[in-house]
């Protein structure tokens, strides 16, 4: 993988079940840094 600011992206949060995880937040279009 690489760093991408174009996207944002979703932080995993703690699991519900074997299937599903909470979402922590949701990171819109970061910068260089970040990303």
């Amino acid at each position: 993988t690489h760093a991408e600011t174009g996207f944002g992206y979703i932080e995993k949060g703690p699991a519900l079940n074997a299937d599903a995880c909470q979402v922590a937040r949701f990171v819109e279009k970061p910068d260089a840094i970040t990303a």
